[in-house]
């Protein structure tokens, strides 16, 4: 087994940290045909992502998510509609805490006038 971490923390105006995450990232290797392997292609062939990046997404999370794309002067729905088309779920409870995690960090590193004003720290 693989394991990665990674940090990021946001910042305020004045410089100080608002919020910090570590995000561990475990790697297994799976045998083709196992278990997983057979649920992943049953949800390959009905059009879903098959999420076996581990825990789902924190509440946290989904409140910046949304926070971030509250910014951009979107609603509520749409922001919903806007998540579930983005992680390719019916239901954001689908989503991961590391899917959840790298869309954050890809909004934080678009440019002022993006999808976010926050900053990037590893």
């Amino acid at each position: 087994m693989v394991q990665k971490e990674k940090y990021f923390e946001v910042l305020g105006t004045n410089g100080e940290v608002i919020l910090r995450v570590r995000i561990r990232e475990e790697e297994s290797f799976i045998e083709e045909g196992g278990a997983n392997a057979a649920k992943a292609q049953k949800e390959k062939e009905s059009g879903k992502v098959a999420h076996s990046n581990g825990d789902p997404m924190t509440e946290a999370q989904k409140k910046y998510l949304f926070r971030i794309f509250a910014e951009q002067g979107m609603e509520a729905s749409e922001i919903y509609a806007e998540l579930k088309k983005l992680f390719g779920v019916d239901n954001l409870k689908e989503v991961s805490k590391v899917d959840a995690s790298r869309e954050i960090d890809r909004l934080l590193k678009q440019p002022k006038g993006g999808s976010g004003n926050g900053s990037f720290v590893s």
